[in-house]
């Protein structure tokens, strides 16, 4: 009885040596394919407008552009306070995301004077 119950129990080490040769197997399409994927992703050839626009511009100069386009959006859930907590949350530049959400205030309520009132009314 005693040398079936050694036979059974492998030490540890080989337990190890199992696992470790399990795990080298062949990955399949659908793990290269994704793999594929995420370097391409990853990789530092962007085309289309962000690569054109990349090139030129900061990350935060577009943050701030984002914020302000989102604050001058005239819908329920966007405006200062909702641009504030985003500029908050994001750890913009204090300053700078003040001018975008005031410029952004004022081109809300630029467009919804012009819905209101009506362009000919205004000009």
């Amino acid at each position: 009885m005693r040398s079936l119950l050694t036979r059974a129990s492998s030490p540890r080490w080989q337990n190890a040596a199992r696992a470790v040769a399990g795990s080298m197997q062949k990955p399949s399409t659908a793990e290269k394919r994704s793999a594929r994927k995420r370097e391409k992703m990853h990789s530092d050839n962007r085309k289309g407008l962000m690569g054109r626009i990349g090139k030129h511009v900061s990350a935060d100069t577009l943050e701030l552009i984002a914020l302000y386009v989102f604050v001058a959006l005239p819908l329920p859930g966007t405006g200062v306070w909702t641009g504030s907590a985003i500029a908050t949350l994001f750890e913009m530049p204090r300053g700078k995301s003040a001018i975008a959400i005031l410029l952004g205030n004022a081109t809300a309520c630029l467009i919804t004077m012009l819905m209101t009132m009506g362009v000919k009314a205004v000009v």
